[in-house]
């Protein structure tokens, strides 16, 4: 979330804020507002139904309700498919290489992988930089995420759509918007499993000592990953600088009924 908040404006930044209610919505099961809210987050991105589809999963494990499970998947997976081979293509997009290999297009590079899983598997591991993603991703909420099983399958899409996609290093990343969906994700996830064990052990300094685990882990996060918030530790930080003058000039010369990008 720091690392979106910096950087320059991306349309996955509103995903979040349906992404929670959504699972609000599921939890109360208000049903009508979940799928309303479905649609808001579908609309967000063109991918975005083929990570939701996986929520089926999450459905089914956490509430019984197949019709709402399978209801979910379909939908979310048709909007895919027609935004990707028909909306995208009428505004000139001929080919839908975003989470694949150079010059391949994703069905390819789907038959690809389903032919050779073992080559899927290394391009989700390697190079390095992505086990590095994913341990720092998954440290921040004390590993927890990984003992909610309903929600795994949905965890690993979020990771495989960004490192199967070599055409993209950057996507391998912890920064800019790449890991905005796991914020949602994983403190869903978090929430599950500390409810799990204040349930299992029931001891009065249970929560004091969940609380430190994640705090903890929370700060060594922001400290080793260098994250924006510790600029706010820095002098450094709050100097008046000769091009945020320089800006200001500029923007001065820019006529009023002109925009600005």
């Amino acid at each position: 979330v720091q690392a979106a908040a910096v950087y320059d404006f991306h349309e996955v930044a509103v995903f979040p804020f349906f992404l929670a209610f959504l699972f609000y919505f599921l939890a109360r099961e208000k049903y009508v507002n979940y799928f309303i809210v479905l649609v808001f987050c579908l609309f967000v991105r063109e991918y975005f139904g083929l990570l939701l589809s996986t929520l089926g999963i999450y459905i089914y494990l956490t509430k019984r309700n197949l019709k709402i499970a399978l209801a979910t998947s379909i939908l979310s997976v048709l909007w895919s498919v027609v935004a990707i081979l028909f909306i995208m293509p009428a505004f000139g997009q001929k080919m839908y290489n975003s989470f694949t290999g150079n010059g391949v297009g994703l069905g390819q590079s789907i038959i690809g992988y389903a032919i050779r899983p073992d080559i899927g598997v290394y391009n989700f591991f390697l190079p390095l930089e992505k086990i590095s993603t994913l341990f720092w991703s998954l440290f921040s909420f004390g590993m927890l995420p990984l003992l909610f099983v309903p929600l795994l399958a949905t965890i690993l899409f979020q990771f495989a759509s960004r490192f199967l996609d070599l055409a993209h290093p950057i996507r391998w990343t912890i920064y800019y918007q790449y890991s905005l969906e796991l914020a949602v994700l994983f403190s869903v996830s978090t929430i599950y499993v500390l409810d799990m064990f204040l349930k299992k052990f029931i001891w009065k300094y249970s929560v004091i000592i969940l609380f430190f685990f994640l705090a903890l882990s929370s700060l060594i996060s922001n400290i080793t990953l260098h994250s924006p918030l510790k600029n706010l530790t820095k002098a450094d930080f709050y100097k008046e600088k000769e091009w945020m003058a320089d800006t200001r000039i500029i923007l001065s010369m820019i006529t009023e009924n002109a925009s600005v990008a």
